[in-house]
């Protein structure tokens, strides 16, 4: 692989920082799937998996952060990309790679309160995966393996829907003379969000249904630091 970047960095105040970053990388030798050509090849020899592919990978990355001061920090990161791969020497374009996310934005932000009180809040939003839709046609059962046929479009043609989310965390600290115990509740998901993992079909592949991630989901603990 051949990785670069170049950046800028600026401060406006004594805690205010912005910086951005545009970067560009290059794969050689990636692994791909590889068809089986009756006329060229033979069961013993076919390998399904060559190191035939090349890919890339661009984009600019923006981060505006607040850095640690008395009472506040946090940062804004905002990232366009693009991630594409084809195979060496088929004459084929690139095509988006399956984790390939155009946006991803993340703000993050702290606030240090009375009584050793700290509120800390994280929203996150990214782009969905490209996905092979499927394409309504008529049902095609291959009896060899029991088992409907799926028609689906090219790769990249869809996309997962996109994630979003917001975090948030409360904590309570005790200081002692030597050593700090710390009461915290961390809610993740705060507004309950089913972000689409993936997704799966009915039997005969007529209909595309999302599997989701984890629900709103609340944690109560303890943590002690010497």
């Amino acid at each position: 692989a051949f990785q670069s970047s170049l950046g800028i960095w600026q401060r406006f105040t004594e805690h205010l920082t912005a910086d951005a970053t545009g970067f560009y990388n290059r794969r050689f030798d990636d692994v791909v799937a590889t068809s089986f050509d009756a006329t060229k090849d033979s069961a013993a020899s076919f390998a399904p998996y060559q190191n035939l592919g090349l890919g890339r990978a661009y984009g600019l990355e923006v981060i505006v952060r607040q850095e640690v001061s008395k009472y506040v920090f946090g940062w804004v990161a905002y990232t366009f990309s693009r991630s594409e791969q084809r195979n060496a020497g088929s004459g084929n374009p690139y095509r988006l790679t399956q984790f390939d996310q155009t946006h991803i934005l993340t703000i993050v932000a702290s606030v240090r309160l009375p009584w050793d009180f700290e509120v800390g809040a994280r929203f996150r939003y990214v782009t969905g995966n490209p996905t092979n839709p499927l394409v309504r046609g008529p049902d095609v059962f291959r009896a060899d393996e029991n088992a409907y046929a799926a028609t689906r479009a090219g790769f990249g043609t869809g996309r997962l829907e996109d994630f979003h989310q917001l975090d948030i965390r409360i904590d309570k600290n005790f200081l002692f003379r030597n050593w700090t115990l710390t009461l915290y509740l961390d809610v993740q998901n705060v507004y309950n969000r089913r972000n689409q993992e993936l997704t799966t079909t009915d039997f005969r592949n007529r209909m595309t249904y999302p599997i989701g991630g984890l629900p709103v989901f609340p944690n109560l603990g303890v943590k002690a630091t010497l």
